[in-house]
């Protein structure tokens, strides 16, 4: 994308890894987490293109296999776009899902949400650029369930750090989240490798020895473009 609109050489593209500051997630294994009341987050923006509508039909039969699931989703449309909340709303009641759900201020969002969660699931069925609560999820040791497409497949080595699956398979969502909450050796395996990712490819030293080096190398050409890119498209 960025190569076509700037028209540049994809050599001369240089992209910067997201970092966090690790010591400021405090990590907890999920053993250490309720075994008897779970709880699923959905953190990326809601947008209609995030594909909860998939995701929220796989947990109808996840529900009656563990009922004692809470899902929690990330609120933070602005007003233009209310109407599909509401739509999602009427979906969610049409499911029979309404005392499994519950929307959280995503603008107001406290970090340590993952942390008190067993799964965060990332539902998109488009590209995603935005992976920080990805970030956030390893940090805390919360094992993260996603579709695989580009952005976040990048984050995620399958079976690894995490889970990836297919787009628009509500039922692949069904058999990876009961698995994940039913398998507490899995999850604690796959928590601390996703941790271990954070601290080798994401940590402030490494991210902060990147951007050193682009500064450099616009001081010796004298010239450089620097785009924050948010999400794909922007």
């Amino acid at each position: 994308y960025l190569a076509e609109t700037f028209r540049v050489s994809y050599q001369s593209l240089r992209f910067i890894r997201q970092s966090i500051d690790l010591d400021t997630f405090e990590f907890r294994s999920p053993d250490t987490r309720s075994k008897t009341d779970f709880v699923i987050a959905l953190t990326l923006p809601l947008r209609p293109s995030a594909g909860y509508e998939t995701f929220l039909t796989g947990m109808v039969k996840a529900t009656r296999i563990i009922p004692n699931m809470k899902i929690l989703i990330a609120d933070n449309l602005p007003q233009s776009q209310y109407q599909y909340k509401k739509d999602l709303v009427l979906f969610i009641r049409g499911l029979g899902l309404s005392r499994y759900v519950d929307f959280f201020n995503a603008s107001r969002l406290d970090l340590s949400i993952a942390a008190r969660c067993n799964i965060v699931v990332v539902p998109c069925s488009k590209e995603a650029a935005c992976t920080r609560p990805l970030l956030e999820a390893f940090a805390y040791g919360t094992p993260v369930i996603a579709n695989r497409v580009a952005g976040i497949a990048e984050m995620i080595h399958d079976t690894t750090t995490g889970i990836l699956l297919p787009a628009d398979d509500h039922n692949a969502f069904t058999e990876a989240v009961v698995a994940m909450l039913r398998d507490f050796a899995r999850a604690r395996t796959i928590a601390f490798a996703a941790r271990r990712k954070v601290q080798e490819e994401h940590g402030l030293d490494r991210n902060a020895g990147d951007f050193i080096d682009v500064y450099q190398q616009a001081i010796r050409h004298k010239r450089v473009l620097i785009i924050n890119l948010g999400t794909i498209g922007e």
